[in-house]
């Protein structure tokens, strides 16, 4: 039996950040298949949701080969209620020099933008500015 090696949940109460934590020994098959499974859960909202992908927790000891193509998936709508946006949170320096980032340190892609960040704090502040809510 394959098991997803993602978890997700609500980020916030409001419901308009979907948590994707990575764990155990992934691979991006298994980024893949978790972010559809998790993307599932907003269909039914009525609103507009952003992507948090959290690295911060995995046990690989480094990540899969391919990270600058699968970080322009970061975000993907895949359901109509998918902004487009995604926070990452926890990639290491290493990792995130390899990603073709602006100079802001964003990552445009074609439905939207990826911000990375160190931790969920800053994750937090970046939701709260592209949904005007509290933090």
């Amino acid at each position: 039996m394959t098991k997803i090696k993602f978890r997700f949940e609500w980020f916030n109460e409001q419901k308009t950040g979907l948590h994707l934590i990575a764990e155990d020994d992934w691979n991006w098959r298994d980024y893949h298949a978790g972010s559809r499974a998790a993307a599932f859960n907003t269909i039914s909202l009525a609103h507009p949701v952003t992507m948090l992908l959290d690295f911060s927790q995995h046990s690989r000891a480094k990540m899969p080969a391919g990270i600058a193509a699968h970080a322009q998936t970061f975000g993907k709508k895949i359901t109509p209620n998918l902004d487009g946006n995604a926070i990452v949170i926890g990639l290491s320096q290493d990792d995130l020099t390899k990603i073709p980032r602006h100079d802001d340190g964003t990552l445009p892609t074609n439905d939207g933008v990826v911000y990375f960040v160190d931790d969920t704090d800053a994750a937090r502040e970046i939701l709260a500015t592209l949904r005007r809510i509290e933090i």
